[in-house]
């Protein structure tokens, strides 16, 4: 199977390479650009995805929209995601607008700001179906370890608190274990869409 190629533009050279090492663990093909010129020339190769910042000339004109320009200009057919230190509604509603052709410049706006996690699942909701294994398996490990801590949970307040017996305990787990085939089905639902 072809790795899914990701264009990843951005001036600043460390916030580049710890986003290019995060998709790259989730066995993304990332293509990495440092300036405009250089992600408006990549972008005519073939990627399923372009992560472009919004300052790509300069972070410190607040003028500078560069990055919006250039997803605009770039071809509708590959999803594009605006990245950007200076969030404000103004960005969100320039990128997210519909264009003439009725496709938006962008499918989301991201902060800098946000977490590493946050920054997956905009990818991956962006590429759709397309989700990383590791990824998919991660958002699993989170939810089954969540609804594991809230049956110990259960269980303990069954136990010590209400002085409830084997039989209530037991019923706990069972129900606990219910809620996690819900919660693989729901995560599995989510991933699929």
């Amino acid at each position: 199977m072809q790795k899914i190629r990701i264009l990843l533009a951005d001036n600043e050279p460390e916030f580049l390479k710890t986003r290019q090492k995060a998709l790259e663990a989730e066995g993304y093909e990332v293509i990495p650009a440092t300036n405009p010129e250089e992600a408006k020339s990549l972008l005519k190769k073939n990627f399923n995805l372009a992560i472009v910042d919004l300052r790509l000339t300069d972070d410190k004109d607040e003028a500078d929209m560069s990055g919006l320009a250039l997803i605009k200009s770039a071809t509708p057919e590959v999803p594009k995601l605006l990245l950007t230190g200076f969030p404000t509604v103004e960005v969100a509603r320039r990128a997210l607008r519909a264009s003439v052709d009725g496709i938006p410049a962008a499918v989301d706006v991201l902060s800098k700001q946000d977490t590493i996690d946050s920054f997956l699942l905009a990818v991956a909701q962006a590429l759709g179906r397309h989700a990383s294994p590791k990824y998919k398996s991660r958002m699993w490990f989170k939810i089954t370890l969540t609804v594991l801590i809230l049956v110990v949970i259960a269980s303990t307040v069954l136990v010590f608190v209400l002085g409830k017996g084997v039989k209530e305990v037991f019923i706990t787990i069972l129900v606990g274990l219910i809620l996690e085939v819900i919660a693989a089905l729901f995560v599995k639902s989510l991933i699929e869409k």
